[in-house]
């Protein structure tokens, strides 16, 4: 009864072990899957969504004509639209833990708030038939603050790929952590199983 009673024991550690370190791995690759990567696609469409809007200003300002203002206008307020609900989703899957990110987003929110002022005005000058100060609203002041706002997208998405490298890597550490456990454990269960054979065939073969 000790004897299986052991074994046993051993059998229980190890499945004990190998579901506790499948649900880790299972968590680091799902946070990989369906977080960090969603993220950075989010991202990664808010900087073109930026984009989008400071070549629609600069249409604008090459065609100088009502029919293409208002097209623009129209693909502006769509791609902000479109900026808007995705770093909302974005910050939904941020963590409290993700400090540096949660950081970042609020540089980015500063920027988008600035940015929009600076294109309003180059769009009114525009609206106006001001093109020549549109221009120079945009190229000294619209510009460089787009620029400053993208930069800052972007190094949300240099985040995210460190976040999910570490992840990777914590996956990893967790694979080998556990491969190690039960190589051990499997040895001694090896060794505890011979031990049992030998004294259970002697504690029958000597009587006999």
């Amino acid at each position: 009864g000790l004897s299986f009673s052991i074994m046993l024991v051993l059998i229980i550690v190890l499945i004990g072990v190998g579901i506790n370190s499948l649900s880790k791995i299972n968590q680091n690759m799902d946070e990989i899957v369906n977080v960090a990567n969603v993220r950075t696609k989010l991202a990664n469409n808010m900087t073109a969504n930026v984009r989008e809007v400071s070549i629609a200003l600069r249409t604008i300002l090459l065609d100088k004509n009502k029919t293409s203002l208002e097209e623009q206008k129209k693909r502006i307020d769509e791609y902000r639209k479109s900026y808007d609900e995705d770093l909302i989703k974005y910050e939904a899957l941020v963590t409290k833990d993700k400090t540096k990110i949660l950081e970042e987003i609020s540089k980015v929110k500063v920027l988008c708030n600035e940015t929009r002022a600076l294109d309003n005005i180059v769009f009114a000058l525009a609206t106006e038939g001001k093109y020549d100060a549109a221009l120079v609203e945009l190229l000294n002041n619209a510009r460089p603050k787009v620029k400053e706002w993208i930069d800052n997208v972007d190094l949300l998405v240099i985040l995210e790929d460190k976040s999910t490298s570490e992840q990777y890597q914590n996956a990893q550490n967790v694979y080998a952590k556990v491969r190690f456990i039960m190589f051990l454990f499997g040895f001694i269960a090896l060794v505890v199983a011979a031990t049992i054979a030998f004294l259970l065939t002697g504690s029958i073969t000597k009587p006999l």
